[in-house]
């Protein structure tokens, strides 16, 4: 399944043949995904749990040999990485991280997203890199 802001799903859409295992493609600009108050949109079928070989995440390499190539990670790659980092940093529901970066990162969808959830914890977007808007996040996420 692909959960992809409005040009990437219809781009993703056009090209059917280049996705054989993608089941569904969900448009969070046409769901509503900003609105609290939007319903999500009825499904055929419950998801089945994905098992540990499927892949989760493909990422795209920044390309230092001159073309960007696509990066499978399967679910147990990410678990795995989340265990290992919980190994180091203690955290459970009574934490709280501020999140800054863009979660198309690797680093911040691992450690500032899969993490704190695994864990229980409360997660604060900030909305740029700027000292007054991370302050701002963290005051008003207080």
């Amino acid at each position: 399944m692909l959960l992809a802001e409005g040009r990437v799903a219809g781009d993703v859409l056009e090209r059917p043949d280049d996705f054989p295992e993608l089941t569904a493609v969900i448009d969070i600009d046409a769901w509503g995904m900003l609105d609290p108050g939007a319903e999500a949109p009825e499904v055929d079928e419950p998801p089945t749990a994905p098992e540990p070989e499927d892949t989760c995440s493909i990422l795209f390499t920044s390309g230092t040999t001159g073309q960007s190539k696509a990066v499978r990670l399967l679910h147990r790659n990410l678990i795995a990485n989340v265990k290992q980092i919980l190994h180091r940093v203690d955290n459970d529901t009574a934490d709280t991280f501020v999140s800054v970066l863009p979660l198309f990162h690797t680093f911040e969808c691992t450690c500032g997203l899969l993490m704190p959830l695994y864990s229980g914890a409360r997660i604060i977007y900030a909305p740029s890199l700027k000292s007054r808007d991370i302050i701002r996040a963290i005051r008003e996420g207080e």
